[in-house]
């Protein structure tokens, strides 16, 4: 099975998060477009940059991961997926646990919530 079908497979039967141990980030995100399709929105982390084009690698805006954790843990209406970059040592932070679980459960229990995070780590 594709690496493509896995993450189809993975975001249909609603996995909050999806990791990916991974250096080459440029397969990854070829990868994940191929999954989106037309039908999800891809928004980029860039660790301690921010929001990033997923396609041209440009800065949208610069913020730190919790911003954009509270963000979508607040709204999850369009279909997106999320995709953070290099966060491996954010993941200590009590607060960041905390958006994550919130994020993940709406994921599988608030059927209009429509937002996929993948965490894909060269670590």
């Amino acid at each position: 099975m594709s690496v493509t079908k896995k993450i189809i497979n993975y975001v249909e039967s609603l996995r909050p998060l999806i990791y990916i141990p991974y250096f080459d980030f440029h397969l990854i995100d070829c990868h994940i477009q191929r999954a989106a399709l037309d039908e999800y929105e891809i928004v980029e982390y860039q660790n301690d940059y921010g929001i990033v084009d997923a396609k041209t690698k440009l800065l949208v805006h610069s913020c730190k991961l919790e911003e954009v954790l509270e963000m979508y843990n607040e709204r999850g209406i369009n279909p997106t997926f999320l995709v953070l970059k290099d966060i491996h040592h954010e993941l200590e932070k009590p607060k960041v646990q905390t958006l994550l679980k919130s994020i993940s459960e709406k994921i599988v229990y608030d059927e209009n919530y429509d937002v996929t995070v993948f965490i894909v780590s060269s670590q």
